[in-house]
């Protein structure tokens, strides 16, 4: 999750992540979080960093500004409190036209299948719809490295 105490660690800083150099990350070029800017009007994060609850929103509008509020428990995303951490983004007004749903579930499973494939416990939603990780098959193997 975003840890509300450093919050000008994760969205003051345009192609900035704190995720350079962890390849089990997604996302380590530190402008995924405002690239919402292409599609709609509105981001939301739902948010549980530790025992802290929030929620970050910011408008296509003014994106170096964004309001950040505390949460009850109550209020936090179902996906969020199931997971006991993490984050849940929600975007809002859309301003582009997209494809229908099972394009864009097929553009998702080909984008980030090999991470759901990865992580069991990652999912990914559209409109409620579980984006399905793609036909797979697993193998270990162990290599020698001089």
């Amino acid at each position: 999750g975003i840890d509300p105490d450093k919050k000008l660690e994760h969205f003051s800083c345009f192609n900035d992540s704190q995720k350079v150099g962890d390849d089990d990350t997604q996302g380590a070029h530190g402008r995924g979080r405002l690239a919402f800017h292409l599609l709609c009007a509105n981001a939301d994060w739902y948010s549980r960093c530790g025992c802290k609850d929030t929620k970050i929103s910011i408008s296509s509008d003014d994106l170096q500004h964004y309001s950040m509020l505390s949460l009850l428990p109550e209020q936090q995303k179902h996906s969020v409190v199931a997971n006991g951490r993490g984050t849940c983004v929600e975007l809002t007004n859309f301003t582009t036209n997209l494809p229908d749903d099972e394009t864009l579930l097929c553009i998702l499973q080909n984008e980030f299948g090999w991470r759901l494939a990865l992580n069991d416990k990652l999912k990914l939603y559209l409109n409620n719809t579980e984006v399905s990780v793609p036909i797979n098959e697993s193998r270990f193997e162990s290599i020698d490295i001089d």
